[in-house]
């Protein structure tokens, strides 16, 4: 993970002055190396897993960090706020139009209100041709003024629609995609050209389509309104890279980091909620289990 210092004409999230921290990931193509990523790491857990540089400059990104992370606040090196992403509190009361589906094989914590907090919006990098149709460009990242419209139009197009059957594994889903996308707008993927985007519309990512939302799917992203989940690195609780794949029907994949989407459908089908289902995919091992929160 290299270090790298910049003098920028304008700061954002993306770059600000001073020592910025990227992960570089490269791949060999046709006898060249190729980037395949470049994306924004979560500095305090790198520093509790011992794999961080224990610098002032690190020690400040992770201040910077924190507080994106708890208020939604983009701060550079010198403590100025240069940008403000936080979710308004009518966002977040438009996305809790259900009552909470917490099932009671598997709590909820009451924590802080500022142990983290949910994105306004988040950038895409458009590639399907219906988003290109409507956005009119396919070229740069747009910005939504929702992020829920986001994570709406994310999950008919990762999950199956089965939530007059099995809700609970609608609302795991719904869970894995908001997320997946909330860390990424904290820590962007493709924080490179052509992309600077926090994510892609397509299997590099999540499949995001414009105008894809359903009644059932969006009452699954509701009935989760206001729970997310982080997990337990050192001393405090820090959102991670949550991942989702088909997978198959089955009681399989338990403790790999990655929700089977036709598991959930299994697990379902015997009676477990959500939050065992979260936490049998993405639970690391007992020092590092996964924590729900209210936002």
């Amino acid at each position: 993970m290299p270090k790298l210092t910049f003098k920028v004409d304008k700061e954002d999230k993306w770059l600000y002055n001073g020592t910025n921290h990227r992960v570089i990931v490269v791949t060999k193509e046709d006898g060249s190396w190729k980037i395949v990523r470049l994306s924004v790491p979560s500095i305090e857990y790198l520093k509790d897993t011992g794999n961080g540089f224990n610098s002032d400059a690190e020690n400040i990104a992770v201040k910077i960090e924190s507080t994106l992370d708890k208020k939604g606040q983009i701060m550079n090196m010198k403590g100025a706020v240069i940008d403000n992403i936080a979710a308004s509190e009518k966002q977040l009361k438009d996305e809790k139009l259900n009552a909470r589906a917490i099932e009671p094989e598997i709590s909820i914590d009451s924590t802080a209100a500022d142990e983290h907090t949910r994105p306004s919006k988040i950038r895409v990098y458009m590639t399907n041709s219906v988003n290109i149709n409507h956005y009119g460009s396919g070229t740069y990242p747009v910005d939504f003024g929702e992020y829920v419209y986001y994570v709406y139009n994310v999950l008919p197009n990762e999950w199956g629609d089965w939530y007059n059957t099995a809700k609970t594994a609608v609302q795991a889903g719904a869970i894995a995609v908001k997320m997946y996308g909330w860390y990424h707008v904290y820590h962007p993927k493709w924080n490179f050209s052509p992309y600077y985007a926090d994510v892609q519309d397509n299997t590099n990512d999540q499949v995001y389509k414009y105008n894809s939302a359903t009644t059932n799917f969006n009452k699954a992203v509701n009935d989760v309104g206001g729970i997310g989940v982080d997990i337990l690195s050192g001393s405090s609780y820090v959102l991670f890279e949550v991942h989702h794949v088909a997978g198959y029907e089955g009681p399989g994949g338990q403790y790999s980091g990655t929700m089977w989407q036709y598991g959930t459908l299994y697990w379902a089908k015997q009676g477990k909620g959500y939050t065992y289902m979260c936490h049998y995919y993405w639970d690391r091992s007992s020092t590092q289990p996964i924590h729900f929160f209210y936002y």
